[in-house]
């Protein structure tokens, strides 16, 4: 962690396109600990902050 964070892309099934650096886009990433994958997505789904993300990933180690 501390990474910085590089310019995005949106990848979708027709294609992927550079998205624009500008003060509009706000581009981060949030860690957070769940008990099971299940757990996680639903922390993922009600999460406040995520109101139009293109991409989610969950991972487990």
């Amino acid at each position: 962690m501390g990474y910085g964070l590089s310019q995005g892309k949106e990848i979708t099934k027709n294609g992927t396109i550079e998205l624009q650096m500008d003060l509009d886009a706000i581009t981060a990433y949030m860690v957070f600990n769940a008990n099971n994958i299940i757990e996680a997505e639903k922390i993922a789904q009600s999460c406040p902050m995520i109101t139009s993300v293109k991409i989610y990933e969950v991972r487990s180690d």
